[in-house]
C-alpha cells in the first residue's frame, strides 16, 4: 500500500522520515511530473531499491540518496546525519560531482527550484518568457509545506510567474532555501558585464590567453591592466565603469552570512578570503583560507565563480592563495602537513597523495576506536578532491561503511552501503 512507503523507507535506511517527506512519499506526489528543473521523482520502489545508472558511487556523496532528477543526470539528494536524520537537500551535478545545498528540506528545494523557472527570483534580460507553474500539484504540494514551516514567507503561488528579485529578499529573511540564495547573490555581485560578453576569441583579440589570465581578469576586473581594459572598451563598447563593474562588498557580506551558518562549503571562504585580500587585510584572508582549504574541491563552484585560474598542482584555491602569501603565515600553517601536499605543485600524483593522507588517518581513529572520527577521514579519502581511479573506493566505502556501522550510525552504514553495492555492480 501507498500509506506505507514512508514506514517501508524509515525501516530500510534506518530513517527517521520527517512529515512533509512522508507525504511526499504516502500521497503520491511522485507520481506527478513537475514543470521545473527537478521534475522527474523516483518511484519510492525506486527509492528503496534504486536501478542501474542512479546511484553514481565515488561520485555521489556517501551519505546521501537521489530522489528527484532532471534527465540529464543530476540530482536533488536527500543528505543524511549520523542520527538518521534528513540533514538538508543538496543539488548533485553529474558533470563533475559538484553540489550545493538547496534546503533543508524536499519542500524548499522544489520551491526553490519552482522560483528559478517561473523566474520569480532573478529577472534577466530578453529571457524566455516564465513556465506557467503555479498549478503544478508539485509546485503546489512544495509551496504548501514550505508556508507551513516558513508561515512568512509570504509568497503566493502567482507571484512564480512574475520575475520579481525582491522574492529572493523575502526567502532570505524567513530562511528558506538561505545558502543557495546567497550563493545566487555573490554571483550577480560579481557577475560584470564583461563575463557575459566574454570568449577565447575575445582574449585571442588581445593576445591573452582565455586559462588562466582572462578567467582571472573575470573573477576580479580590478586585476585587468589599463592598456586592456582600454582595448575592451573598444572590442564591447559599453561605458567603462559599467563594462567591469562588480560589488565585492555585496558578495563578501553574503559570502560572511554563509560561513556564520556553516563551514563545509569552500566557494564562501574562496570570496570572502579574496575580498580581504584584495583590500591588504591579510591576517583576514589567510584565517578564511585556512578553513576554506579544508573543504572539498567538490564544494567550491570554482567554474561559476571562476576561482580556477590557480596552477592545477595546487589543487584548490584556497591552497593557492596560502601559497601566495606563504611567508605571511603564522607558523603552524608554514608547516601544516596538508598544505604541504597542495604546495608541492605536483598535478599528477596531488589526489593520491590526499587520499593516502585521509586513509592514513582514518585507519589510525578506528585502531583507536574513534569510529566517527574514522568515517569523516573516510569521507575525505574520497571526496576531498576526488580520485580518477575508481577501484580506490572500494577500500573507502568499505571503511565508510564499517566506521557507521562501528559508530553505531545504521543510517550512514545503510546509506554507504548502498553505494557500495552500485560500485561493484
Amino acid at each position: 500500500m501507498s500509506s506505507a512507503w514512508s514506514k517501508q523507507i524509515e525501516k530500510h535506511y534506518h530513517l527517521q522520515v520527517p512529515p512533509e517527506l512522508a507525504s511526499w512519499f504516502d500521497d503520491g506526489l511522485w507520481r506527478q511530473l513537475g514543470q521545473s528543473e527537478f521534475r522527474y521523482p523516483l518511484h519510492p520502489e525506486q527509492f528503496i531499491d534504486p536501478a542501474d545508472g542512479t546511484i553514481w558511487a565515488g561520485f555521489m556523496l556517501p551519505d546521501t540518496l537521489p530522489l528527484v532528477g532532471n534527465q540529464y543526470g543530476d540530482w536533488l539528494c536527500l543528505r543524511v546525519t549520523p542520527e538518521g536524520k534528513v540533514a538538508e537537500v543538496i543539488c548533485w551535478n553529474h558533470g563533475g560531482g559538484d553540489w550545493v545545498p538547496y534546503g533543508r528540506s524536499l519542500s524548499e528545494a522544489l520551491f526553490y527550484d519552482a522560483c528559478l523557472a517561473g523566474r520569480a527570483m532573478y529577472a534577466v534580460e530578453q529571457a524566455p518568457a516564465p513556465i506557467d507553474i503555479a498549478e503544478c500539484p508539485t509546485v503546489r504540494w512544495a509551496w504548501d509545506w514550505t508556508a507551513r514551516y516558513h508561515p512568512g514567507v509570504g509568497i503566493s503561488l502567482g507571484q512564480l510567474c512574475v520575475a520579481q528579485p525582491a522574492i529572493a529578499d523575502r526567502l532570505l529573511a524567513v530562511g528558506v532555501a538561505e545558502t543557495v540564495i546567497r550563493r545566487d547573490k555573490m554571483l550577480q555581485a560579481l557577475d560584470s558585464p564583461l563575463k557575459s560578453c566574454s570568449d577565447p576569441e575575445l582574449a585571442g583579440c588581445l593576445d591573452v590567453q582565455w586559462e588562466p589570465e582572462f578567467i582571472r581578469w573575470i573573477f576580479d576586473t580590478d586585476l585587468i591592466p589599463l592598456a586592456a581594459r582600454e582595448a575592451l572598451g573598444q572590442l564591447r563598447p559599453l561605458p567603462l565603469g559599467c563594462l567591469f563593474s562588480q560589488d565585492w562588498g555585496s558578495a563578501e557580506r553574503q559570502a560572511l552570512a554563509v560561513i556564520h551558518r556553516r563551514q563545509d562549503l569552500g566557494w564562501p571562504f574562496d570570496i570572502a578570503g579574496w575580498a580581504a585580500e584584495r583590500r591588504g587585510d591579510f591576517r583576514q584572508a589567510i584565517a578564511l583560507y585556512a578553513q576554506g582549504v579544508r573543504t572539498s574541491l567538490f564544494a567550491d563552484e570554482g567554474v561559476r565563480f571562476r576561482t580556477h585560474w590557480y596552477p592545477e598542482g595546487l589543487g584548490k584555491f584556497a591552497a593557492s592563495r596560502l601559497d601566495h602569501l606563504r611567508q605571511q603565515l603564522p607558523p603552524e600553517l608554514r608547516d601544516d602537513h596538508y598544505l604541504h601536499l597542495f604546495w608541492e605543485n605536483d598535478p599528477s600524483s596531488l589526489r593520491s597523495r590526499l587520499r593516502d593522507y585521509w586513509l592514513q588517518r582514518a585507519r589510525q581513529h578506528f585502531k583507536r576506536k574513534h569510529y566517527m572520527h574514522a568515517y569523516q577521514c573516510y569521507f575525505l579519502a574520497g571526496w576531498d578532491s576526488g580520485s580518477s581511479d575508481l577501484d580506490v573506493y572500494a577500500e573507502i566505502l568499505e571503511g565508510i561503511v564499517a566506521s557507521a556501522t562501528a559508530s553505531g550510525s545504521s543510517a550512514l552504514s545503510s546509506v554507504a552501503r548502498t553505494h557500495q553495492r552500485f560500485l561493484r555492480a
